[in-house]
């Protein structure tokens, strides 16, 4: 279940929504500019280019027909009232320059007015000045007035507008965007911290309505699911220690028969079956336990702790080839644990890899650690790599506990690993055989003392 949600993840909630906020608010933002561009700015800019050319036209006009002894008194009233300086027939010519908006408008409302060799551009004596040239009369009368005059550039205001409005649209969305998302991410967390320690998580989210009532049925189905782990461990427990008190009984009474002509070797048989029982409900135990809670954590030497390993195992007639990292490496880890694990690992390497050396090796880095078991067996098919961890289930095929054991040993390590949110991974060696790799946290690596 859990892989299937993971696998529908794409991008976060927040991303998600705030990239659609933030493209909503900007079309949002770039249309009500057009509409102001073209409904209100560039019908003001044009209204007023053409009061100011029918200023510039009056005056020109007015300059041409008065009496040449009354114009300059016309020419001082115009620069006192209008901020205009006039020349007629001026010598140095405008230079060619960019024109703005304003400028293309003013021109173009002198010349609908009957100016003639209309030109504008910028002052070569003063940059804030602006030289405008008319035509009429068969004179050139130059207007000159201060660039602010038209200070106002309809693109740089609708520019900045967008600019401005473009922040504010990416503020808003994000804003949003994490009001919304941010119950939702508190749940989320919730859940992955239960799903990884198998504890209930208190979920407090303040949210909409909607929010809350996911998180109370989330919260009653982490109490579920606690309850139902509850109640298996304590069933798989319940059930193996009572059926070892008569297998006891049966092993007693079998070992106390009189041995009789022929009756022995059943007797054996029988004693075999016996044990190999008693090693499943051990097993059967050992699962319950792996389910049921945490072991409290201790400082390991992980080398003297798989050396340990290994030489049990020797005893018993598995022989380790135990690579070891050379260098101090200590953990703090769940007491028995690992070593659990760990010897798991062997006895399915040894009961699977036939009579194939079994490697065992740990590396220690910062704050990882990382346990190898590799055997040089036939491995185990890719299809199959997944159902070997299942409870009961065995790629042997005849169910003997001989040749197939129980077919919880490596559930039992699926379960640990699951509760403590460590990393373990089965793969096929390319050279053959199979692979356990166990990665976990919390490790200091270095030369320190170990207990």
């Amino acid at each position: 279940m859990k892989a299937s949600l993971t696998s529908l993840a794409g991008s976060s909630i927040f991303a998600k929504t705030a990239r659609t906020l933030a493209a909503g608010q900007l079309f949002l933002v770039v249309a009500l500019l057009v509409a102001v561009a073209l409904l209100v700015v560039l019908p003001l800019g044009k209204r007023a280019a053409d009061d100011f050319a029918a200023l510039l036209w009056f005056s020109a006009q007015t300059w041409v027909e008065l009496p040449p002894a009354t114009r300059p008194d016309m020419e001082q009233a115009v620069r006192e009232d209008y901020g205009l300086e006039i020349t007629v027939d001026p010598s140095d010519p405008i230079p060619v320059s960019r024109s703005r908006p304003y400028m293309l408008a003013l021109v173009a409302a002198l010349e609908a007015r009957g100016a003639a060799a209309v030109r504008a551009g910028l002052s070569p004596v003063d940059p804030d000045q602006i030289w405008l040239d008319v035509g009429v009369g068969g004179h050139v009368i130059r207007f000159s007035f201060e660039r602010a005059r038209i200070g106002v550039h309809p693109p740089t205001v609708l520019a900045i507008a967008l600019g401005c409005g473009a922040l504010v649209a990416l503020a808003f969305a994000a804003l949003l965007s994490r009001r919304l998302a941010a119950p939702l991410e508190q749940l989320t967390g919730a859940v992955d911290a239960f799903a990884n320690s198998q504890i209930k998580q208190t979920i407090d989210v303040a949210g909409p309505q909607e929010i809350g009532r996911l998180a109370r049925h989330i919260e009653s189905m982490q109490s579920d699911i606690e309850r139902l782990i509850a109640n298996r461990s304590v069933l798989l427990a319940g059930i193996s220690h009572d059926l070892r008190t008569p297998l006891t009984r049966m092993q007693l009474a079998l070992t106390m028969m009189t041995e009789t002509a022929g009756e022995q070797k059943k007797i054996d048989r029988l004693l075999a079956d016996v044990d190999q029982m008693t090693a499943l409900l051990a097993n059967t135990e050992l699962l319950a336990q792996g389910i049921a809670g945490q072991a409290p954590l201790v400082e390991t030497d992980v080398d003297g702790m798989l050396a340990g390993l290994a030489y049990r195992c020797k005893q018993q007639g598995v022989e380790i080839d135990l690579n070891q990292t050379g260098t101090t490496c200590c953990a703090l880890l769940p007491e028995g644990v690992v070593e659990r694990v760990v010897e798991n690992l062997i006895w399915n390497a040894k009961r699977y890899g036939g009579d194939s050396p079994i490697e065992v090796s740990a590396l220690c880095v910062g704050a990882d650690l990382e346990i190898r078991v590799e055997d040089g067996g036939p491995g185990i098919p890719e299809e199959e790599l997944d159902k070997v961890c299942e409870p009961f289930y065995r790629l042997e095929a005849s169910r003997s506990l001989a040749t197939g054991g129980s077919g919880l040993g490596l559930a039992i390590v699926k379960q640990l690993t699951d509760a403590y949110g460590w990393r373990f991974t089965l793969a096929n060696r390319a050279s053959g055989g199979l692979r356990a790799t166990l990665g976990l946290g919390g490790v200091r690596s270095g030369t320190d003392d170990c207990p």
